[in-house]
């Protein structure tokens, strides 16, 4: 018997993406977490599920979501979670096991950095998860070994979690060997290149977020 990997589409309440971008991941279970139903409305995409206190909707939002008999879980809006943790929660209970989350990113820098640091929960339970947006990838990532393509997000940087993060890359603009960045000297990790069709890096020692971007 082959096991196939779960996998899931979070679209949160954030900016909107292109349709070229979730057109990437509709392949996948698509939850959204209220307010990114406006978007899916607008693209005439129909998610699986629908999530939290629907504060955020509107009445079109609303028809599209009754006419299509889409299923929806109701939360109250006071509540201790946000909606994309809850939705997070649930995709967890479902053993969901790749998860890319859309829609975490926008004008309320509260919700960014929160949304960024459900990243560290996800990977502790070993969920492959990224955030993504039509500029970024946003990956947390702890010791080991990873590659990435390179694509139209050519830019990666690392922005040290830890007191000291110790990493090795190769096939990018700058190659280092165990090289020494720290939380207090950010700009040590950022904006380097992929220059090879892969590339490669090796994390020692500590924890970071990777981000890839276009520009």
């Amino acid at each position: 018997r082959i096991n196939v990997m779960k996998k899931a589409l979070l679209i949160s309440g954030g900016n909107r993406v292109s349709k070229k971008l979730l057109d990437k991941y509709l392949d996948r279970f698509i939850i959204v977490a209220d307010g990114g139903m406006k978007m899916l409305r607008d693209y005439d995409i129909l998610p699986n599920l629908i999530i939290g206190d629907m504060d955020s909707i509107d009445d079109n939002a609303l028809n599209f979501i009754e006419k299509n008999n889409i299923k929806r879980e109701i939360y109250p809006s006071h509540k201790n979670l946000t909606d994309t943790e809850i939705c997070l929660e649930r995709l967890v209970d479902l053993a969901y096991e790749d998860i890319v989350i859309t829609g975490a990113l926008g004008s309320r820098f509260d919700h960014e950095i929160a949304n960024t640091f459900l990243l560290i929960d996800l990977y502790k339970i070993n969920i492959i998860a990224k955030i993504v947006d039509d500029n970024n990838e946003i990956f947390y990532l702890e010791k080991g070994t990873y590659y990435f393509k390179k694509d139209d997000k050519k830019y990666i940087s690392l922005i040290s979690l830890s007191n000291q993060t110790v990493f090795t890359s190769e096939g990018l603009e700058y190659e280092v060997k165990n090289f020494t960045i720290c939380r207090n000297k950010p700009g040590l990790g950022v904006s380097n290149e992929i220059k090879d069709e892969i590339g490669k890096i090796i994390i020692e020692k500590g924890k970071v977020l990777l981000v890839k971007s276009k520009d």
